[in-house]
């Protein structure tokens, strides 16, 4: 199973560092962490996880690289259809995600992935007064830029949710 994530990881994780291409970051308001002297750990989903805490979808767009890819049966890629579809499902005020971070694996001095569980929860925006949310694993894939790790990828796998039924929402079901 771990050859099989690794593999997958090589096919959507071009190294920019091998290849010379430039990489789109996420901008000026991105989290300061890393650097080829600090190599991806489980800390950084932390960091990532108390920065939504406080600035809710916001503290999980600084996190992103413009080109990211949000991989849970939608197949958004780019930051703006990724805050644009978990605004449409969640709303953004009230948009919580928290990780739980099991592990982390390093690939090169540039990207590697984490692993862990999460609950991602907010009110339903298509209906009124309905909150919902989902849980289960995730894997992000983390390319290290400019001295910053930003996600490249975000896959999140078994999910289970708790729509409230009204037709308004998604109600995820067990994958």
């Amino acid at each position: 199973m771990k050859m099989a994530i690794i593999f997958l990881l090589l096919l959507l994780v071009p190294s920019t560092a091998v290849l010379g291409q430039s990489a789109k970051s996420a901008g000026s308001d991105a989290p300061s962490s890393g650097s080829p002297n600090q190599p991806l750990s489980i800390q950084l989903d932390r960091e990532l996880s108390q920065s939504i805490r406080s600035d809710h979808l916001s503290g999980l767009l600084k996190y992103l690289r413009e080109d990211a890819a949000f991989l849970d049966g939608a197949g958004l890629v780019g930051k703006e259809s990724i805050r644009q579809h978990l605004t449409e499902s969640f709303g953004e005020a009230s948009f919580s995600l928290v990780l739980t971070p099991k592990e982390a694996h390093v690939l090169t001095p540039y990207e590697g992935y984490t692993t862990g569980t999460f609950t991602l929860s907010g009110e339903n925006t298509r209906c009124s007064n309905c909150p919902m949310s989902e849980s289960g694993e995730y894997l992000l894939v983390w390319q290290l830029e400019g001295g910053r790790w930003f996600i490249k990828a975000w896959i999140p796998a078994s999910r289970i949710g708790n729509g409230c039924g009204c037709g308004g929402g998604r109600t995820a079901q067990p994958k």
